[in-house]
């Protein structure tokens, strides 16, 4: 009974450790080994296939690519992906994917259940993305989403809404076949947020890019979270100025 009660006390006890995002080179080893098939252009090959050396059954696959590829694009949680709904996939008049707070939830039967812990959004997403959710809905069971009755988008092999603790094994799967030591659920939300930090600094001012960075990602408004990846962007980018402009010292040097 201690342990039910503090359970959600304790899950959002933060470590004192930053959770890191993937390393370079990370997203790239994660899809050449949990990814589809692409063309030589990068563009995945249609209809879907995945590769053998996939270690998930092959009625997992495209479901666990899903679950990767939309937060390392769109920066969902753990708790948002799990929470994610089948009214809440765009439609052909829909401008994106919903992330929408549901604290009542009485369609949802798990023991623990997931929460979405960041403000409602609405998401741009990816053709790749749409291509996924569109075979994921369509294409037969075991490929497809064994639905049932349940209105969540991401389902057990017995049509149940996915588990925190089988969501969890899936990322142990990725890590150990991967390579990426302390790898997490946040680690690609991390991802996501460090790239569009930097590709948001390219076109917009830093507080403009901060406010951005801020909605999109959920956070309230009196949060300064997002300010540490916008501040994490400018540090990179100092450290590659200087390293550009003391190569050129040493060149200059050499010359005279």
């Amino acid at each position: 009974m201690l342990a039910a009660f503090f359970r959600p006390i304790a899950s959002y006890a933060a470590s004192a450790e930053r959770i890191q995002p993937l390393p370079p080179g990370g997203v790239e080893a994660i899809d050449s080994v949990f990814g589809p098939m692409r063309d030589k252009d990068h563009r995945v090959v249609q209809p879907l296939r995945f590769h053998e050396r996939n270690p998930f059954r092959p009625g997992t696959r495209l479901r666990n690519w899903l679950m990767m590829t939309i937060p390392l694009q769109c920066g969902h949680r753990r708790g948002e992906l799990l929470k994610t709904r089948l009214d809440d996939i765009p439609r052909s008049t829909d401008v994106g994917l919903k992330i929408r707070r549901r604290p009542h939830d009485s369609a949802d039967s798990r023991r623990y259940k997931p929460r979405v812990k960041t403000a409602e959004r609405i998401l741009p997403i990816s053709h790749e993305i749409q291509i996924g959710l569109r075979a994921y809905l369509a294409a037969p069971a075991p490929v497809g989403r064994r639905g049932g009755r349940s209105p969540y988008l991401f389902v057990s092999g017995e049509g149940a809404p996915l588990s925190i603790s089988a969501a969890d094994g899936i990322v142990k799967v990725v890590a150990r076949h991967s390579g990426i030591d302390d790898l997490s659920w946040h680690s690609f939300r991390h991802t996501w947020a460090e790239s569009l930090a930097d590709d948001l600094l390219n076109r917009y001012p830093q507080d403009h890019a901060f406010e951005i960075l801020r909605d999109l990602g959920g956070w309230k408004r009196g949060s300064t979270t997002p300010m540490h990846y916008i501040q994490n962007a400018l540090r990179k980018r100092g450290i590659e100025f200087l390293r550009e402009r003391n190569s050129r010292l040493y060149v200059d040097q050499e010359a005279q």
